[in-house]
């Protein structure tokens, strides 16, 4: 049987990599976009040089275009750059409100996740001591979860609070099934490692993730 060190050290590794094939995706499609608008750039100009008269309203939409795409490049290294770091510290203090947002960001990345509408409750959430990588873990997969279970056109929140033991991950909008359905073995698992635990409130279509002010010593072994 694995140790938890075993299967911590193998979920952080696993989570790492989904997390970078989605957001080499991500950078995939901006910089498509930019060669694609590029190119109709170039096609303008050429007709310019060959005496059509410019039309400058569709350049100005080009370099629009490749303005915001870059934008958006950028914000994606920046994710992916804060991400990197989950794992700079295996314990450490995280803002909970930090946290939720950016695996909200990088959990938009997914094809699928386009077509739902997410709200993130902006603010400080508050500090807790814990596994940073695989609290994030939980996070994203909570969001995923999410998006599957409303489907396309859905609607959900996700948000963050104090519990009476250190802190709360609130995700509404989920229907009865999502709420109910967001379980497994390695999530448990998860939970377990965090020395967390999940609550379900099926009358507001929430689900809960509660977490300790600072884990246990024996879950950062």
């Amino acid at each position: 049987m694995s140790r938890p060190s075993d299967f911590i050290a193998t979920e952080e590794t696993d989570f790492q990599g989904r997390i970078t094939a989605s957001v080499s995706h991500e950078l995939n499609n901006v910089l498509a976009t930019i060669s694609e608008t590029a190119g109709l750039q170039a096609d303008l100009t050429e007709l310019a040089i060959s005496g059509r008269p410019l039309d400058a309203a569709e350049l100005r939409r080009c370099a629009d275009t490749i303005v915001d795409e870059v934008k958006r490049g950028f914000r994606v290294v920046k994710n992916l750059n804060v991400f990197a770091h989950s794992r700079d510290t295996p314990v450490a203090e995280v803002d909970l409100g930090e946290l939720v947002a950016l695996m909200a960001d990088l959990a938009g990345y997914l094809s699928y996740a386009s077509a739902v509408k997410l709200q993130k409750r902006e603010g400080a959430g508050p500090g807790v001591t814990t596994r940073p990588l695989l609290l994030e873990d939980l996070v994203y997969r909570g969001v995923v979860h999410a998006f599957r279970a409303v489907g396309p056109d859905g609607s959900i929140e996700i948000s963050t609070g104090s519990s009476p033991d250190g802190g709360r991950i609130v995700i509404s909008g989920l229907g009865g099934v999502g709420v109910e359905g967001f379980h497994g073995d390695d999530v448990h698992r998860i939970v377990q490692a965090l020395n967390g635990r999940i609550e379900t409130d099926a009358s507001n279509d929430q689900l809960h993730i509660l977490l300790p002010a600072v884990i246990e010593n024996e879950s950062a072994e």
